[in-house]
């Protein structure tokens, strides 16, 4: 997104890539005629300025509006959850005991807590309240039904994240933004990324190696399949999560 925009303002830019193909997350296989999602499957309803971007470039008609029903196994059984009325199929599901849900009123509490800073603008606020795991936070405020069959669930769906790794603050966001319905995408979920980085210069099994910011530039080493390189670029958006970030770019923590 940011590589396309940059180039809408008239800007030539480079995106590095350490994987051999486009998307990230959104990955798409073609097997046999059909069309397979192997990485995110979709995009919550509440990603109305993806579409928007989706209806700029032309690609608004390839957008499908679902309304998926999902299942979490317990017991060897399948629990099937109706996401177009996500409150009421949680409450009257057998996937959580009375205790369970009563329980959950603490998990709604923390969100509403927390609502108007829960949005896609915006995360300064929420830094102070970033300060334990999913995992951290299941065991501690709520119990082990809600942890495996709630928490971790929603967060590795939403965020194909591990909850013992991935911050509260995403649970408390998914939660919030949750929809009854979500999008996906004709032709497979990395379409849009392909089609965002049209004619802009993606080098595929690049890895970055360091970011070093100087005066008024910034120096970028990476190392492909012809070894490693440095370049200089007038700036940087390091698009990773802050994990693999702070390696790359050690003056981040210098600059805390």
């Amino acid at each position: 997104m940011a590589a396309y925009r940059l180039k809408t303002l008239g800007f030539t830019p480079v995106v590095f890539e350490a994987g051999d193909y486009i998307g990230g997350r959104a990955r798409t296989r073609a097997e046999k005629g059909f069309i397979f999602d192997t990485g995110a499957v979709g995009l919550l309803g509440s990603y109305t300025k993806t579409r928007d971007v989706a209806r700029e470039i032309g690609m608004e008609d390839r957008f499908l509006t679902i309304h998926p029903k999902g299942a979490i196994p317990r017991d060897g059984v399948l629990r099937y959850l109706d996401m177009k009325h996500p409150i009421k199929s949680f409450l009257s599901s057998d996937l959580f005991s009375l205790s369970a849900k009563l329980k959950m009123i603490r998990v709604v509490r923390d969100v509403m807590r927390l609502g108007r800073h829960l949005n896609y603008e915006q995360v300064e606020a929420l830094v102070t309240h970033d300060t334990e795991t999913v995992e951290q936070y299941g065991r501690r405020a709520l119990n082990d039904e809600l942890y495996h069959y709630l928490a971790d669930a929603l967060t590795r769906g939403a965020w194909l994240a591990p909850s013992e790794q991935a911050s509260v603050i995403q649970f408390f966001w998914t939660a919030k933004n949750f929809t009854p319905h979500m999008y996906s995408l004709k032709g497979g979920m990395n379409s849009l990324p392909i089609k965002l980085l049209d004619n802009i210069d993606v080098r595929l099994n690049t890895a970055v190696l360091n970011v070093d910011e100087r005066a008024g530039s910034v120096q970028v080493t990476s190392r492909s399949g012809t070894g490693e390189s440095s370049e200089t670029f007038d700036g940087c958006v390091i698009a990773v999560p802050p994990g693999a970030a702070l390696p790359l770019f050690p003056q981040m923590i210098a600059a805390q």
